[in-house]
């Protein structure tokens, strides 16, 4: 049995810069990561994978206007994406940033514990059967896809934001359902790529969270440029799968015929009890500043635990200041 004065749950942009800190600060630090690679959703299934397709297809659709800049001899019509390159060049940078975290943690003499970590009470934890104990401890373990009821996912015809990532063959139309950032990114990637892209949202406009006017001129310009199917107020009520695509009942139009549906929706991996505490204390977690107040909480009612969930923004700021909250403590 290890034992620490702080063990960070989650490797990603949250839990591996809070572990930096704290040993930059002297204390004794572990990092348990579930995954392969450190990183976490943001690196390998998120933000930066998310990227290196928005970059593909924003040098695809540059290439199909090259005689405008002066390049000749590229024939815009003879144009294909290959989509399994683009997987690949993918991979390539994520191992690159995986690494460069590993590097950060040797560096930092943060200890690396790989596995599956499981509160087991006291400051108790299970790592790959080895029990380890820690003074105080951050939960940064961030976000999945959410199971949908009656939209599950295949892999193959209905996708979720990790399923998509690696997708090798172009969908000839591809229903996106939500349009909150991560729904826009997929949206403006593949129809840039050439997939006929229908974008459904429930609210009264795309990026429902963000400015009304930011919504609407963004959907202009899906339509006018990309030629794109943007149904806003409309909600999915069932699904049927067929070999060849999904059939989609859509509220308020019938029905319509995709080859492939991708939804959205993230959930945070937290365990449901920190979920319930976090809604308990604030209502909506959206803000870091929301977000230390569910650790400040958390750590009174839950065994000296410290808890970073992933919201929309801020997550970095989040766990630090998590991390700034254990150490009141410990001082």
């Amino acid at each position: 049995m290890a034992s620490f004065d702080l063990l960070v749950i989650g490797s990603g942009p949250g839990g591996y810069i809070a572990a930096i800190r704290a040993a930059q600060l002297g204390l004794n630090t572990a990092l348990v990561e579930k995954d392969a690679g450190l990183g976490g959703t943001c690196l390998h299934r998120g933000c930066i994978p998310a990227k290196t397709w928005l970059e593909s297809a924003h040098r695809f659709e540059q290439m199909q206007v090259a005689d405008d800049y002066g390049i000749d001899g590229v024939d815009a019509k003879s144009l294909k994406a290959n989509l399994a390159t683009i997987v690949k060049r993918k991979g390539r940078i994520v191992l690159k940033n995986a690494k460069g975290i590993e590097f950060l943690m040797k560096k930092n003499k943060v200890t690396v514990l790989k596995g599956f970590g499981k509160l087991l009470g006291g400051g108790r934890v299970d790592v790959a059967g080895e029990v380890h104990e820690a003074k105080r401890i951050i939960l940064a373990t961030g976000s999945a896809p959410k199971p949908i009821p009656g939209l599950e996912t295949d892999g193959v015809r209905v996708l979720n934001s990790d399923h998509i990532l690696d997708l090798t063959e172009l969908p000839s139309h591809l229903v996106i359902l939500g349009a909150g950032a991560i729904g826009v990114e997929f949206a403006s990637v593949f129809s840039r790529l050439g997939s006929k892209v229908t974008l459904v949202e429930f609210m009264d406009t795309i990026l429902p969270l963000e400015d009304e006017e930011i919504g609407l001129e963004l959907a202009k310009i899906f339509k006018k440029t990309y030629k794109m199917d943007v149904r806003t107020k409309t909600k999915i009520t069932r699904i049927e799968k067929r070999e060849d695509g999904v059939v989609c009942f859509l509220d308020p139009k019938a029905l319509a015929f995709f080859s492939t549906i991708f939804a959205t929706v993230l959930t945070p991996s937290s365990p449901v009890w920190l979920k319930v505490v976090c809604v308990v204390t604030i209502g909506l977690v959206s803000t870091s500043w929301h977000l230390f107040l569910a650790t400040l909480f958390a750590s009174k009612r839950i065994q000296k635990q410290y808890s970073d969930f992933q919201g929309r923004i801020h997550v970095i700021a989040a766990a630090v200041l998590a991390l700034f909250g254990a150490g009141l403590l410990i001082l």
